[in-house]
């Protein structure tokens, strides 16, 4: 009877040995995983706007253009205002050109390619290109709309 084992409402020697380590690794355990899922769903919530962006601006350009070849300054102006929706910079580029070239024929059409960079959250600007996310988009459409030309 050398030993002296105070008992325990749930039993064992010791009952404070591990005493508050499950909630430490609990939280350091979240945190490593949480953040990191975090930053990927702010990641792709800014490329996907910079795609959406993209896509739309480069549709309502050719729609623009469609309806008049000659009015490149109010479709640059529509995908601008498509940008400005998004909460986005303006394209670094758009190309606007005429399929045949001089926009005539019964099958020409007008196509419309707009580019831009968009930034990663949280990336500092000193890292340059890479914080830098490349997106572009492409629409096409004909002169003039539908054509029912048989």
């Amino acid at each position: 009877m050398g030993h002296d084992r105070r008992a325990h409402p749930r039993g064992g020697a010791h009952p404070d040995r591990e005493g508050g380590e499950a909630v430490i690794e609990f939280i350091v355990l979240t945190v490593a995983v949480v953040v990191p899922v975090i930053y990927l769903v702010l990641a792709l919530s800014s490329a996907q706007a910079g795609v959406f962006a993209a896509e739309a601006g480069a549709r309502e350009a050719a729609r623009v253009l469609a309806a008049d070849p000659a009015s490149t300054d109010i479709a640059r102006e529509q995908v601008e205002l498509v940008f400005a929706d998004f909460g986005l910079p303006p394209p670094t580029e758009v190309e606007m050109e005429c399929v045949p070239s001089g926009c005539s024929g019964p099958r020409a059409r007008i196509r419309v390619r707009v580019s831009t960079t968009v930034p990663l959250p949280l990336v500092p600007a000193w890292v340059g290109d890479g914080g830098l996310l490349p997106v572009a988009a492409t629409s096409e459409t004909l002169i003039g709309g539908l054509r029912l030309d048989g």
